[in-house]
């Protein structure tokens, strides 16, 4: 949620912010200016009247002390009832006016940071990692790969749940467990890891941004105010929800979660969204840190470099790119995406997407920290993919598949994970 007082009082750079990010509902921007100019003038009579309130309450108690005309009391009482009458009016209006900004104000997304970039293209190129594998050529998809040698099923997983959903099969299993182990192996010298719960209370959704935005994008449960997780972000996130931090002293905290998504996915299709790319239930280990405003760069920074250790480490081809600010997501700030080459598709498959939220979930969430003046801030919050299971395994299918053997090679850092080194084509 984005700072009503900022809307308030730099309307037009908020507006022209929101609107490089292809938000253009300057109706409803106008709107809630306006109702919280109304609130603020609510709220002022009120705070008014209750001053009034007391003042005259101590008049009619000293009145009564010293026992002064009986009219001059009567008129005080009466004064003091209409006031209490004007006072709970006010009250009941003050909260339906809340309610109704704060509704309306769920729907305007995060503003862009002032460093994210704002060009023609969808993205910009930031780097580009070489690793031992040139951008070669295969006429096999990960897919046909996965399904040759054994380590996919997607049929009998159709049978079973229906399209987008998958099997992992022998070898492929341990494999998948492999990358798991790896990945969260690699991340616990740094964050601190989580088992979370994959269902979440409705508002744990709204707290992350996920709500109402992408309500029908979710799997929720019928007759319960529970849905399934997109990405654990979301656990994460309201781990500390109504936190107060005692000092600066006690961030950033950085935590790390593998858990399986569930998104619908309504309309993905082509070859970028086949196969393991996109599918409603998929497995992510999740890096998300709490921060102050003046870490929060460097924090943003150093998640960039923690999932990309992963890529150089599994010696996979990747670049990153920044974001457009015309694509960022609905709670981001600034993004980086890291994505890794297919040989199949002879271009880059996102497998990280690396996201500064600023202070917009702390704010739906109300997590906050005291600063060493003894003011209360709100925290700002980062997530990152560390990274995306079910990607991966398939990039290392196509990355390490030798053609003229047919065979796939085990990275070498997960061998140490497997009893195998090499998995033959059996089909």
């Amino acid at each position: 949620m984005i700072d009503k007082k900022k809307l308030l009082n730099d309307f037009e750079n908020v507006y022209n912010n929101l609107k490089s990010k292809d938000f253009n509902q300057l109706d409803l921007l106008l709107e809630l200016k306006t109702k919280i100019k109304a609130l603020n003038c609510l709220i002022f009579e009120n705070e008014t009247n209750l001053k009034n309130k007391n003042i005259i309450s101590k008049q009619i108690a000293k009145n009564i002390k010293e026992k002064v005309n009986a009219q001059e009391l009567k008129i005080k009482i009466f004064d003091l009832k209409e006031l209490k009458t004007k006072i709970n009016s006010n009250n009941k209006a003050i909260l339906e006016l809340k309610n109704e900004i704060n509704n309306k104000m769920l729907l305007i997304p995060n503003l862009v940071d002032i460093n994210a970039p704002y060009f023609e293209k969808k993205e910009q190129f930031l780097e580009i990692f070489r690793s031992k594998h040139l951008l070669k050529k295969i006429n096999l998809s990960h897919k046909d790969l996965g399904i040759k040698a054994n380590l996919i099923e997607f049929k009998k997983a159709s049978n079973i749940s229906g399209s987008k959903f998958c099997i992992y099969l022998n070898k492929g299993s341990y494999l998948k467990r492999a990358l798991i182990d790896f990945m969260l192996d690699t991340h616990k010298k740094k964050y601190q890891e989580l088992s979370l719960p994959y269902l979440v209370k409705n508002k744990s959704m709204f707290n992350s941004g996920q709500y109402p935005k992408f309500k029908f994008d979710s799997y929720q449960i019928l007759n319960e105010e529970l849905s399934l997780i997109p990405t654990s972000e979301v656990s994460l996130l309201s781990f500390y929800a109504n936190k107060i931090f005692k000092s600066e002293k006690s961030l950033p905290k950085s935590f790390c979660s593998f858990s399986a998504c569930f998104r619908k996915e309504a309309g993905a299709l082509g070859k970028t969204t086949s196969g393991l790319f996109r599918m409603h239930q998929f497995f992510k280990v999740e890096l998300f840190k709490f921060c102050t405003p003046k870490n929060s760069n460097q924090e943003f920074d150093n998640i960039v470099n923690d999932a990309s250790k992963i890529l150089q480490l599994l010696n996979l081809p990747y670049r990153i790119i920044s974001l457009n600010r015309k694509d960022l997501g609905f709670s981001a700030s600034k993004t980086f995406d890291l994505e890794v080459y297919s040989p199949f598709l002879k271009q880059y498959v996102e497998v990280s997407s690396i996201s500064n939220c600023s202070d917009f979930q702390a704010r739906r969430a109300k997590i906050r920290y005291k600063d060493e003046n003894g003011n209360i801030n709100f925290v700002h919050t980062l997530n990152g993919s560390g990274l995306a299971i079910d990607r991966i395994f398939a990039l290392i299918l196509e990355n390490y598949y030798d053609e003229n053997k047919k065979e796939i090679i085990i990275p070498q850092v997960l061998i140490k994970y497997l009893n195998f080194e090499k998995i033959k084509l059996e089909k």
